[in-house]
């Protein structure tokens, strides 16, 4: 975040900010998110979470596309 502050890319920065959601973070999201009488209620996806556990994983949910998504919107060229 701080070499695009340095270098200018204000606009950059806002589309990689405000273009994040569940989806692009989680390979394997441990999260619930449903719409309830006009607001967000977050829950725990328990499937999941005892899949990860099972499958000896260290976290709760996975987020290698989160790992992509870094990859692809700020490739090395840009520093």
């Amino acid at each position: 975040m701080v070499s695009h502050l340095a270098i200018g890319k204000i606009e950059e920065l806002k589309n990689i900010y405000t273009n994040v959601n569940q989806q692009t973070i989680f390979s394997n999201n441990p999260f619930i998110i449903k719409r309830r009488h006009g607001e967000n209620v977050i829950a725990i996806n328990h499937l999941n979470t005892l899949w990860n556990l099972l499958n000896g994983r260290k976290t709760f949910g996975e987020s290698k596309n989160l790992r992509k998504l870094i990859k692809n919107m700020l490739p090395k060229s840009s520093f």
